[in-house]
């Protein structure tokens, strides 16, 4: 039988305790073959099959299977009757690729983008000279550049934010600001933080800070790019920033993501377990604040479930959404950029730089 239940419906009896402790033991001791073979009696008994799925995930990952691990703890969510064991899991699950990740990207190299990028640790982000720098872990990319006291944030989409390989832009480079690219190895969105910050989203919070001051940086502004909207509008509030741009970025990310965009259900629910009051809406949390960035949203407006996060944000003070003609597609920057907009764009964001 395949490590995967043949359906998750039907009869909930639960596992006995005893049955249950002997199972995780010989998951613990390495012995997943002998654990499948449980489960699998246990699945012909009719017993709870989400909860067997449960068991299945930890011997898959004890097995190094991210994959299965992934798909079976997906089907059947926190709710199986095992809920402290998923969300342990997931955890585990999730630092395991995100270390996988970071293997992966030591053995194929930074690439041609990145050979002029030199290494740093983390600990040294504040003494960076003028150039590239890339963190050991790969996660946060700086060009450094001395002589402005602006900070830009960039967050690109769900590939990048989610650990993929940073690049920087060419559409940037010609702007004399200081900019950091950023990505999460921990694949939430970098609201649980960024690892070369800190390990949570308050503690990235306050390191950027700190880099502010040690870079006589006195002025922030953000740019993300379809997922990567949301984490620049957060970072953007918190870091009083002074303008955020988005492309085709999210601004609901609430507990019941399916009730908004189907597109957010993996992050949502990947976020709910490590951080679960950062699943908000954005409107919601503008509200509260006082002190607002200007907040320009771009988004194709042939794009039903993009504009719908856009309008979200309508009517907030400073707030300006731009929809954009065109086919329809979530890549609105190609959009602008084909329109020939683009380096206006970026050039209202960055106006009042210092």
């Amino acid at each position: 039988m395949s490590l995967m239940t043949d359906s998750l419906s039907g009869a909930d009896r639960p596992v006995d305790p005893q049955t249950r402790r002997l199972v995780l033991d010989l998951i613990r001791a390495g012995d997943t073959k002998g654990a499948n073979a449980i489960l699998d009696e246990l699945h012909a008994q009719g017993l709870s099959p989400k909860q067997i799925a449960v068991f299945r995930a930890s011997a898959a990952l004890v097995d190094g299977d991210l994959t299965t691990t992934a798909a079976l703890l997906q089907s059947v969510g926190r709710e199986s009757g095992e809920t402290k064991l998923w969300e342990r899991l997931f955890k585990e699950y999730r630092q395991q690729k995100a270390a996988r990740k970071a293997a992966e990207r030591e053995s194929r190299g930074a690439g041609p983008a990145l050979s002029r990028a030199t290494r740093v640790a983390p600990d040294a982000l504040e003494s960076l000279g003028a150039g590239l720098h890339l963190t050991e872990a790969g996660d946060v990319m700086v060009d450094r550049r001395p002589d402005s006291r602006s900070a830009l944030i960039v967050f690109k989409g769900m590939r990048t934010l989610g650990g993929g390989v940073l690049q920087t832009s060419e559409w940037l480079d010609p702007y004399p600001v200081n900019i950091i690219y950023a990505c999460d190895l921990k694949s939430v969105g970098a609201l649980d933080g960024i690892s070369s910050l800190a390990d949570s989203y308050p503690g990235a919070i306050e390191r950027l800070q700190a880099l502010a001051r040690a870079w006589s940086v006195e002025r922030w502004y953000a740019l993300g790019y379809s997922a990567g909207g949301y984490p620049a509008v957060r970072y953007g509030l918190d870091l009083d920033a002074r303008r955020v741009m988005t492309f085709s970025g999210p601004t609901i990310m609430t507990g019941k993501p399916v009730a908004v965009d189907s597109r957010l259900r993996g992050l949502v629910e990947a976020v709910m377990v490590v951080a679960p009051h950062m699943c908000v809406d954005l409107r919601e949390v503008m509200q509260a604040r006082t002190r607002l960035p200007e907040v320009i949203a771009y988004y194709g407006e042939e794009m039903p479930r993009d504009a719908r996060h856009a309008r979200n944000l309508d009517g907030l003070p400073g707030v300006s959404l731009r929809p954009l003609p065109g086919p329809q597609t979530h890549d609105s920057a190609r959009l602008l950029k084909e329109a020939g907009g683009f380096r206006a764009a970026i050039d209202e964001l960055l106006a009042d730089r210092l």
